[in-house]
């Protein structure tokens, strides 16, 4: 049986595209099928954070379960250099799970363990989640993040314009 993933990335050490380019190649090697992604959005940093972001958001398609797949996109993240010494700090990538769905009978997978809450608890509170997915314009991800409403309260100053048109979906397939 294969989910489908709404996943956000995102970067904020240089080479930030360079980054963001090989974890989608990555993902692609560990099977993941892209089926849509964003344009990549430049945000300015939160926390403890000092350098701008690149972040967007792909859709993806995974025959593996949440768990699984969260340790694939940490293996992701690990390989490209990610340090885990601290809370909302510059990172060479961030992958993160935000909705998953069973395609064939299209209801919402809900995950909840110590490492993975699906949906993610915060995706509502974060521009830079939620304008890369209205971009997507698919209607089970506006349902499920409830963006005509959430759009509505969306501070848009973390959000400082468009980097770069969406990544190739031929690079995950």
């Amino acid at each position: 049986m294969s989910f489908d993933y709404l996943i956000a990335f995102g970067s904020s050490i240089e080479p930030r595209s360079t980054y963001i380019k090989q974890s989608f190649d990555a993902m692609a090697k560990n099977g993941f099928q892209m089926i849509q992604a964003s344009h990549i959005y430049r945000t300015k940093p939160i926390g403890n954070c000092n350098n701008t972001f690149l972040n967007g958001i792909t859709l993806c398609r995974h025959n593996a379960t949440p768990s699984d797949v969260l340790t694939i996109l940490q293996d992701i993240e690990n390989n490209l250099g990610r340090q885990r010494h601290g809370h909302w700090i510059d990172r060479t990538i961030d992958l993160d799970i935000i909705l998953c769905r069973d395609p064939i009978n299209r209801l919402l997978k809900s995950f909840n363990s110590q490492n993975l809450v699906i949906p993610h608890p915060e995706a509502k509170n974060r521009d830079f989640v939620l304008i890369p997915a209205a971009e997507l314009q698919i209607p089970w991800i506006n349902e499920a993040l409830d963006l005509p409403n959430a759009m509505k309260h969306c501070r848009y100053y973390t959000v400082d314009g468009i980097d770069s048109a969406p990544p190739s979906p031929s690079s995950c397939l």
